[in-house]
Parts: C-alpha cells; sequence; structure tokens
C-alpha cells in the first residue's frame, strides 16, 4: 500500500446515509440538497446551496454514483464519507456507494460548473492565511497596548 493510499484509507468514513432530500429552503429562498450520513451514533450532513439550473445536474450524479431512481432512494444506503484531512468535524467532500464503488466528489462537481473553483486545500491555505494576517494585526495592536498602558492610568488606591 502506498502513502497516498494509506492516507486515502483514513480520510474514508463508513457510513449509512440516514437522510437524503433535495427541498427548497424557504428560508433562504434557494434550493438545497442535503444528505445526512449516520456513522453509529453520530451523524454529519453534507448540505449544498444549489441554483435552479445546477440542481437536477447535482442530483442526478447522486443517483447515478448509488444507481439508485430518486434522492429519496439514497437513505438506507451504505457509504463511505469522503474527507480531505481527517482533523475534528473535517466537512465531508464526497460520497462513495459501498454498493457501486463510484464516488460523488463536491470539488470535482463544482468544477465540472465552474472551472474557476478551487480545491479545498487551496481554500484552506488561503484561510489560513488570512487568519495568520489577522493575528499578526491583532499582535501589533496588543504591543502597542501593552507599551502604552500606564500612560493613561489612574492609581485610584495611591494617594496624591
Amino acid at each position: 500500500m502506498t502513502d497516498t493510499d494509506a492516507r486515502r484509507e483514513g480520510r474514508r468514513e463508513k457510513g449509512t446515509i440516514r437522510s437524503a432530500l433535495y427541498r427548497f429552503d424557504g428560508d433562504h429562498c434557494v434550493p438545497t440538497c442535503d444528505v445526512i450520513v449516520d456513522f453509529g451514533g453520530s451523524c454529519q450532513g453534507m448540505c449544498v446551496v444549489l441554483s435552479d439550473e445546477l440542481a437536477p445536474d447535482f442530483v442526478q450524479q447522486l443517483r447515478k454514483t448509488f444507481g439508485v431512481p430518486s434522492i429519496e432512494s439514497l437513505v438506507g444506503k451504505e457509504c463511505y464519507a469522503l474527507r480531505c484531512w481527517g482533523f475534528y468535524n473535517d466537512s465531508i467532500e464526497g460520497l462513495e456507494s459501498v454498493d457501486t464503488g463510484k464516488r460523488f466528489v463536491l470539488t470535482a462537481w463544482r468544477i465540472k460548473h465552474f472551472p474557476d473553483a478551487k480545491s479545498p486545500a487551496i481554500n484552506r491555505r488561503r484561510y489560513l492565511l488570512s487568519e495568520i494576517a489577522q493575528h499578526k494585526r491583532r499582535w501589533q495592536e496588543l504591543e502597542v497596548e501593552l507599551d502604552t498602558l500606564l500612560d493613561g492610568y489612574v492609581d485610584w488606591s495611591q494617594d496624591d
């Protein structure tokens, strides 16, 4: 087994689809597709907000992956939740059907419709760089505050 194979195996979590539905989210006025995977006591969802134009393809690709006639037919199907990193609460990047062996991967689907879509690694890198920059700015602000802490301080416990 190669390092990549071993890493991939550690990022696949077996579960059963507890619910799957395509609906119009009235709160946000957008179509959404929700697939909830039960891992034997804990559950996690893969929820995607879609447009009216892209929703049919999304649902069709999920159905093809699992070989089912409708999105509701996904309920009860065994699958592997595919994750990119495997750290706590890592989002589900895709689903692999135990029955068919086929995979549905969000990034591949996005790139099909939006060629400029970025991978989770690029998006995570951007996020981390932004966090680092924000912490650097905050660090500088705190250093200034520390340097000037006593400039306007009044110690009321001291008599004049």
